[in-house]
């Protein structure tokens, strides 16, 4: 069974390891995976200099870890929550995807806010 399809794939700033990306580069996966999500309580909220927002969702270690090197405008840190922050899928009809952000440190960030309507 698979989880996730990765479709699309970019690199911040430059093109840097796919898995495992150089400290202050990220990779941006845009997956197919049609799966709702909810956060509750607190977060590792991470931002760019763009408006956009992502919500880490795994690690490699099992504990999150705010002190990695990100390119140059982005940022990480805890947010408490006060509601659940519930992500779904976009697409059109029929289609789920989620564009997923990875770090140095091998965490995974789920974008839930979008400052473009389109990804550049």
């Amino acid at each position: 069974m698979e989880l996730a399809q990765p479709v699309a794939i970019d690199y911040i700033p430059d093109k840097t390891n796919m898995l495992k990306p150089e400290p202050g580069h990220l990779v941006v996966k845009t997956i197919r995976k049609c799966q709702f999500m909810r956060f509750e309580d607190v977060i590792v909220q991470m931002t760019d200099n763009k408006g956009n927002f992502y919500v880490m969702h795994a690690t490699e270690t099992g504990e999150p870890n705010v002190h990695v090197t990100l390119p140059e405008g982005w940022t990480v840190k805890q947010v408490a929550l006060e509601e659940p922050l519930m992500l779904s899928p976009f697409g059109s009809p029929g289609e789920c995807y989620y564009n997923v952000v990875g770090d140095h440190l091998g965490q995974g960030y789920h974008q839930y806010v979008f400052a473009e309507d389109i990804y550049p």
